[in-house]
């Protein structure tokens, strides 16, 4: 029974036709001249100038879910007038943006014609008895690829337009509009924002860095992590064991049927035979309840190997150290001192090698003899006569 579909062989094809390029058409683009993008990130609040160029694909609707959204009220194109301006180069894109009126619009009551109300992209009428209006079709966005031509901070403008990804159709780049991505490049600063998009770089850099390579659950997940879902069986399992090896099988977009989006998943498995689904794209509404995030929950063989060394390590010089007390101070006593035990007759050198140095000392010289107390707490005390333990009071 298939809980979950995986759509690698189709995602395959339209990726691997992709071409990726990088360039500047932007005056804001300076800022960052001779940065190139690496592929490293989907999109980050100081670096996201360097994604002009690169392509996108919006991730489309689970085909599971039921009665996914059918409109989308954040893509806008622009009136005809200030299309052919900005076709001529009469105009520059921010200039556009600011004064050009990029929201939507309901349907008038009176003679005005419908659609000179609005400027989505691609707008379609919705049928709605109360408000009938104009919205952009999901289909002609989900599951898409676009070109990003530029960024516009139109909070700048003479109107608040808001944080805008200008957007080009990638087989056919005349067609051009724009994507409300945030309420402003200040909140994006915060991390006021959600990726929707997967940048077909970073998800082609993630499967060919992921994919056959083995990753094994933090050690700082001390709990068990409960009601996780096994692909294979649809059941749910806990994770327990941090010595046990996950094996990268694919990176791909798993549809769940209780989630609104496709998730862009790592998917693991282990010698058991299970298999579980873990997220890598942050900022995103494709989540699920049933997987969990791959760089919280996980971590790479490399540093798996590097702390059972230093664990290895630790041990090993613990029983050196052991060693050396024993070696140092005879078998009887090193092993006391060892077990942070203490005996009559130890010498103040071996009460410190055993519990440590007092929180204080008091002396007292009588009779050619030097009294010491040491206390280690309210209830904790020893007495030594000229260096040698002479009584014990715990």
């Amino acid at each position: 029974m298939r809980h979950f579909l995986i759509l690698t062989a189709f995602f395959s094809s339209l990726l691997a036709s992709a071409q990726i390029s990088v360039t500047s058409t932007s005056a804001q683009q300076s800022a960052t001249a001779g940065a190139v993008y690496d592929s490293s990130f989907n999109f980050s609040a100081d670096k996201f100038r360097l994604l002009i160029g690169q392509t996108i694909y919006f991730i489309p609707y689970s085909t599971k879910y039921p009665n996914p959204p059918q409109y989308l009220t954040d893509y806008y194109g622009l009136a005809p007038a200030h299309q052919k301006k900005h076709s001529n180069g009469g105009a520059s894109a921010a200039s556009i943006a600011s004064r050009a009126p990029l929201v939507g619009g309901f349907v008038p009551r009176g003679h005005q014609k419908p659609e000179n109300t609005n400027n989505y992209y691609k707008a379609k009428l919705v049928e709605d008895k109360e408000n009938p209006h104009y919205e952009t079709p999901a289909s002609e966005i989900l599951g898409k690829y676009f070109t990003i031509i530029d960024f516009i901070d139109s909070t700048k403008g003479e109107e608040l337009r808001r944080f805008l990804i200008k957007l080009a159709h990638k087989d056919n780049p005349s067609d051009v509009f724009y994507y409300r991505f945030s309420s402003g490049e200040d909140e994006i600063r915060r991390g006021v924002y959600f990726t929707d998009f997967l940048v077909v770089g970073y998800y082609e850099k993630v499967k060919k860095q992921y994919v056959n390579s083995y990753f094994y659950l933090a050690p700082e997940i001390n709990n068990i992590f409960e009601n996780i879902k096994d692909l294979a069986t649809g059941s749910y399992i806990s994770l327990t064991d941090h010595n046990e090896k996950w094996q990268c099988y694919d990176v791909t977009l798993l549809d769940e049927e209780s989630t609104l989006s496709l998730i862009p998943a790592i998917l693991l498995k282990n010698e058991k035979g299970n298999r579980i689904a873990t997220t890598f794209l942050d900022n995103t509404t494709a989540t699920s309840k049933t997987t969990i995030a791959l760089k919280k929950f996980f971590i790479t063989e490399a540093r798996h190997n590097q702390l059972v060394k230093d664990a290895q390590d630790s041990e090993d010089q613990k029983k050196q150290h052991k060693a050396d007390i024993i070696k140092k101070y005879g078998p009887t006593n090193g092993n006391l001192i060892n077990n942070h035990k203490l005996a009559i007759g130890m010498t103040k050198e071996m009460c410190i090698a055993s519990w440590g140095e007092p929180e204080s000392i008091n002396t007292t010289t009588m009779s050619g003899l030097v009294h010491e107390q040491w206390v280690y707490s309210m209830t904790e005390y020893v007495y030594f006569e000229n260096g040698i333990l002479t009584a014990i009071q715990n």
